[in-house]
């Protein structure tokens, strides 16, 4: 068991700066903890090499795959909403025990009053790479 995990989309540790040198300057000021790192990424890309090397605090890192194809989100409902695109998939990951989204996550939630769409059900369901 972890005692955190970071969510990343196409960042450490395969690209350097931004988010991925603050993900490596966390998990390594941090030696008390252990963490786990999902790198979502799209499937069928190559995975590029590694820019920084996890310590050792950081478990193995698991690759996982995401089909833009299974979304299923017509295009013209993401361009009417630009934090759809990036949220929908997720939405039903993010829900508190109680069903309901935690506080600080409701912009996560402010495109929509559903949680439970079909591509959210879709994305969710795809392979990990």
């Amino acid at each position: 068991m972890v005692d955190v995990c970071l969510v990343l989309e196409n960042t450490y540790p395969q690209v350097t700066g931004g988010v991925s040198r603050w993900v490596h300057d966390l998990t390594t000021g941090l030696p008390e903890l252990s963490f786990a790192v999902a790198h979502l990424h799209e499937d069928g890309g190559e995975s590029a090499p590694a820019r920084y090397a996890p310590p050792a605090n950081v478990a193995p890192i698991v690759r996982v795959g995401l089909d833009p194809e299974r979304l299923g989100a017509p295009p013209r409902l993401l361009l009417s909403c630009p934090k759809r695109a990036s949220t929908t998939p997720f939405r039903p990951a993010l829900r508190a025990p109680s069903g309901r989204p935690p506080a600080r996550l409701g912009t996560a939630h402010s495109c929509s009053p559903s949680t439970d769409s079909p591509g959210s059900r879709r994305a969710l369901a795809s392979r990990a790479a």
